[in-house]
C-alpha cells in the first residue's frame, strides 16, 4: 500500500499562470546508458562476458544485450544467453536455488528452450528477457507483417520503430492479439493481431493528432486510456458534465453560498461516476487554499476548496478551472475504482483489495461485485494505473511526490529570500531550484494516472470554452 493518497492539485497550474507547455509524456522511460566497460565486453562468448551480464545492474544488461543483438545479430546473442542461461542454472542447483531468475542472474530465460525458437529483448525498463515465438507458423507470419508497413510510413524512424517492437515483446502476456487487433482497429492498421511497422506507426500516427501523448509507437499506460475512453473520459459525459457545470457558473448568485456552489458541482460530477458505474464520491467542503478539489480515495471523498467557491463572482476561465479540477479529481476516483476492479478480476476478495488499495470496504466490495474482466482493454488500462501506484512504479511515484513537496518548500524559501535580497548568489540558487522543481514536475505530470486525469480535465477545459462542444 502506497504511503500517501492521491496527489491531487497541489500543484496545479492557475488561470494566468500556466507554465510553458510540458514535453509529451512517454509511454517509454529512457534508458540509463551502460556502463563503458560492460559495453566493451562484447567479445567471443567467454566468462568475462557471462559474469558480466550475470552481475551487470539490469539496466546495463538490457543495453548491452541489445547492442549486441544489433551489431553481431539474433543468433550470436542466443548462444551467448544459451551459455549464460546454463552458468546461472549451475549456480542455481549449487546453491540450492528453485531455478533462474534469482538476483544477479538473467531473469525471464526459458528452460530448455530451443536456440532457433528465441528471440532476444530488452526490456525498456531494464529487465532484459527471452520470448518463445509460436512456431514456424509465427515467425513466418511475423516477417510477413514486417513487409506491410514500411517504416518510413509514419512519424518514427527506423530506430524508433524497433524500441517499440522491443517494448511490445516484452509485453507479450498483456498484448494479446485480441488486444493488438483492437488497438489496430482504434488506429486504422490491419487486423491481424501481430504487432509490426505498419500498426506501430499508426499508433505514432495517433499519438501524433493526439498532444500531449508522446509520439513513440507505443500503446501503454497513457495511451490506451486515451484510445479507448471509458468512464467519464467519453465524451457524452464530458459534454453532460459541462453543460451542468455551465448552470452553476448561470446560478452562481443565486446559489448564495461557497457550499450550495460546491455541492451543485459535485452532484454534477457524481452524476457522471454513477453513470459509469462508479460509486459517488463524499462530498465535504475544506480549506484548500486556492485549490477548487482533492480527492482522498481513503475515505472516498471530493473536497470542494472553500476559498474558490466564495467568490461573489466567477469569470468563465474561473469557472472553466473548477470545472476541470473537480473532473480531474473525479478522474481518480475512477482511477482507484477501476483498480479495485482489476484486482477483484485477480480473485481477491473485497477485505484483501480494501487493505491493499487503502480504501473503504464498501467500495471494495462494490468492485468484487463488478470484477474487470482478464484480458479485456478495461483491464489493461486499471494495470497501467495500479502498476504506478501499488506495483512495479510505486517507489518511483512516492520518490517523485516526496521530492516534489521537499522542493516545492526550498522553492518558497528561495523565492523569498530573492525578493527580500536580490543578490547574483540568491538570483542563481532561486534558478537552479526552479530547473530543479520543473524537472520533478515533469516526472509528476508523467505518472500514468495523473497523465490520463490532466488529459480528462484538459478536455473539459476545452469543451468548456467552446461552449460545451468537442
Amino acid at each position: 500500500m502506497p504511503s500517501r493518497g492521491v496527489r491531487t492539485r497541489a500543484h496545479r497550474d492557475k488561470p494566468g499562470q500556466r507554465p510553458a507547455p510540458l514535453p509529451a509524456a512517454s509511454d517509454v522511460p529512457v534508458l540509463h546508458p551502460a556502463s563503458d566497460a560492460l559495453l566493451q565486453a562484447n567479445e567471443a562468448e567467454s566468462a568475462h562476458l557471462l559474469a558480466a551480464l550475470g552481475h551487470a545492474p539490469p539496466t546495463a544488461r538490457a543495453q548491452v544485450l541489445m547492442r549486441l543483438q544489433r551489431e553481431r545479430g539474433n543468433a550470436y546473442v542466443q548462444r551467448v544467453v544459451a551459455r549464460a542461461q546454463t552458468v546461472v542454472q549451475e549456480r542455481d542447483l549449487q546453491a540450492g536455488a528453485a531455478g533462474p531468475g534469482v538476483e544477479g542472474g538473467l531473469p525471464g530465460l526459458v528452460d530448455g528452450a530451443d536456440a532457433e525458437q528465441l528471440q532476444i529483448s530488452a526490456d525498456t525498463r531494464g529487465t532484459p528477457i527471452i520470448a518463445r515465438q509460436g512456431g514456424t507458423a509465427t515467425l513466418e507470419a511475423e516477417k510477413k507483417d514486417e513487409k506491410k508497413g514500411d517504416n518510413k510510413d509514419g512519424p518514427l524512424t527506423p530506430a524508433q520503430v524497433e524500441r517499440a517492437r522491443v517494448w511490445y515483446a516484452n509485453h507479450r502476456r498483456d498484448y494479446t492479439p485480441d488486444i493488438i487487433k483492437q488497438i489496430q482497429a482504434a488506429v486504422g492498421a490491419d487486423q491481424d493481431g501481430l504487432i509490426g511497422p505498419q500498426t506501430i506507426q499508426a499508433v505514432a500516427r495517433y499519438q501524433q493528432a493526439n498532444d500531449p501523448l508522446a509520439v513513440d509507437g507505443i500503446a501503454g499506460p497513457r495511451t490506451l486510456p486515451a484510445l479507448f475512453p471509458v468512464g467519464l473520459a467519453e465524451s457524452k459525459k464530458e459534454g453532460e458534465y459541462v453543460k451542468e457545470a455551465k448552470q452553476v457558473q448561470t446560478d452562481w448568485a443565486k446559489l448564495k453560498t461557497a457550499d450550495e456552489r460546491a455541492k451543485a458541482l459535485a452532484a454534477a460530477v457524481n452524476k457522471q461516476l454513477t453513470a459509469s458505474g462508479v460509486p459517488a464520491a463524499n462530498y465535504a467542503l475544506a480549506d484548500l487554499g486556492d485549490d477548487s478539489g482533492q480527492f482522498d480515495f481513503a475515505t472516498w471523498t471530493l473536497s470542494l476548496g472553500k476559498k474558490p467557491f466564495s467568490q461573489p463572482t466567477v469569470t468563465d476561465a474561473e469557472a472553466a478551472d473548477m470545472a476541470d479540477t473537480v473532473y480531474h479529481e473525479s478522474r481518480h476516483c475512477q482511477q482507484w475504482f477501476m483498480m479495485a476492479q482489476l484486482r477483484a478480476g485477480q480473485g481477491k476478495s473485497a477485505q484483501d483489495i480494501a487493505t491493499e488499495l487503502g480504501i473503504p470496504n464498501n467500495i471494495a466490495s462494490a468492485a468484487v461485485a463488478k470484477p474487470l474482466k482478464h484480458g479485456s482493454m478495461e483491464a489493461l488500462q486499471a494495470k497501467g494505473f495500479y502498476e504506478s501506484v501499488y506495483g512495479s512504479g510505486s517507489t518511483h511515484r512516492e520518490n517523485v511526490l516526496t521530492g516534489l513537496d521537499k522542493k516545492g518548500e526550498e522553492l518558497h524559501k528561495a523565492e523569498e529570500a530573492a525578493k527580500k535580497n536580490p543578490t547574483k548568489e540568491n538570483e542563481a540558487k532561486l534558478k537552479k531550484i526552479q530547473a530543479e522543481y520543473e524537472a520533478l514536475y515533469r516526472q509528476y505530470r508523467d505518472l500514468p494516472e495523473e497523465a490520463d486525469a490532466w488529459r480528462v480535465g484538459g478536455q473539459i477545459t476545452s469543451q468548456y470554452t467552446a461552449g460545451g462542444k468537442k
